[in-house]
This record gives C-alpha cells, sequence and structure tokens, in this order.
C-alpha cells in the first residue's frame, strides 16, 4: 500500500485526532508535503487510524491517517488483520483494529513496542520491512514491464 504525505501539522488533524495521540495543534510531524510512503502496518481505534511508515532516520512511526492520500490500496499477500480490546488511557474499554504483518495482529504489544523502539521488535520490523519492499519492488517492476508490451 503506498500512501502521499498531503498534510503535517496537528493543525490539519480533526480535534479528535489531536486529542486521541496527545500532541498540542502547533505540533508538526516530521514529514515531508507530497512524499510517498510504503504503509507497513494500520492501527484504528476510535474512528481514528494511524500508519505504520519509516521516518527520515529509517525508525518505524506512526502517523495519523488524515495527514495522507491513498495512492496504491494493494496490500502484500501475507497481510492479516485482527481486533484487540483494551482499555484505552482513560480506562475505558475500546476495540482496535491492527492490519499488517504477523507479528504486529498477533501480539498487541508490537504497537507500542515499536513506539518504544524496542530492540527485538525493531528487529521483526525490519525484517517484515524489507519483505513488504521486495513486494513493492517486484509489483512496481513488473507494472512498468507490463506497461510497454
Amino acid at each position: 500500500m503506498k500512501i502521499r504525505c498531503i498534510a503535517n501539522k496537528c493543525e490539519d488533524l480533526l480535534e479528535e485526532t489531536i486529542l486521541l495521540i496527545g500532541y498540542t495543534k502547533n505540533y508538526e510531524f516530521d514529514i515531508e508535503i507530497g512524499t510517498e510512503h510504503i504503509v507497513y502496518g494500520i492501527f484504528s481505534t476510535d474512528g481514528r487510524s494511524s500508519y505504520l511508515l519509516t521516518d527520515k532516520h529509517n525508525f518505524p512511526f506512526w502517523y495519523p491517517a488524515e495527514l495522507f492520500e491513498i495512492i496504491d490500496s494493494l496490500l502484500p499477500p501475507t497481510t492479516r488483520i485482527s481486533f484487540k480490546k483494551y482499555k484505552r488511557y482513560d480506562d475505558k474499554d475500546s476495540t482496535a483494529t491492527i492490519i499488517g504483518y504477523k507479528e504486529m495482529t498477533l501480539d498487541f504489544d508490537h504497537h507500542d513496542d515499536l513506539i518504544e523502539l524496542k530492540r527485538e521488535t525493531l528487529e521483526i520490523f525490519y525484517k517484515r520491512k524489507a519483505e513488504i519492499d521486495e513486494f513493492e519492488e517486484l509489483r512496481t517492476s513488473s507494472a512498468k514491464a507490463n506497461k510497454w508490451k
């Protein structure tokens, strides 16, 4: 799945999203408008979604989906989905939808461990990232080759 950045400031987000992610309205994400990105995971809860991308330093980072437009919605064939019940920060019950690679959908803590940049989780992420990148590269080069036939 590929997306394009169309905004990079919290002021461009819905008020509910800003409250959910906990940033201030004047916060600016370290991402450039117009850049295209491969999505490595999707986390959705309380009507808000985030995309797992890599930042400028190649670290995994969850960005609000409202900052992007989808330019190619095809997901790798190994993509999985799961639904998890959990307690929100305000102790209310909620449900999250997780779309991504195997470990992300089987282990709910994987989401938070990516945010905390835990070594074991990063190793899994970079392995799956390489597989997803390879899928995107093969698909893109195949599409270009077929265009010339």
